[in-house]
C-alpha cells in the first residue's frame, strides 16, 4: 500500500476524441518512497502527463474509521 506524498498532473492540449492510451512507469524506488510518472496519449500525441511522490504505508486503510 502506498500513500501519496505529491502528484503533479499537466493537460498539455484538449481531448475532442479518440483513444486514450496511459503509460506509467517507477522512475526511482528506494524502501522509504517511490517516485512514479506517467503519460497520456491519443493518435501518439501527449494530451497529459504527470508525476508523483509515494511512500509505503504499514497501515491499512481499511482499519482507518475514514475509509471504512
Amino acid at each position: 500500500l502506498l500513500l501519496t506524498v505529491s502528484f503533479n498532473l499537466y493537460f498539455t492540449r484538449p481531448v475532442t476524441g479518440g483513444n486514450l492510451v496511459a503509460a506509467g512507469r517507477v522512475v526511482s524506488r528506494s524502501t522509504k518512497h517511490l517516485v512514479a510518472e506517467s503519460l497520456l496519449t491519443v493518435a501518439d500525441r501527449e494530451v497529459a502527463r504527470g508525476s508523483g511522490t509515494f511512500l509505503p504505508s504499514r497501515i491499512k486503510l481499511e482499519d482507518v474509521d475514514s475509509y471504512a
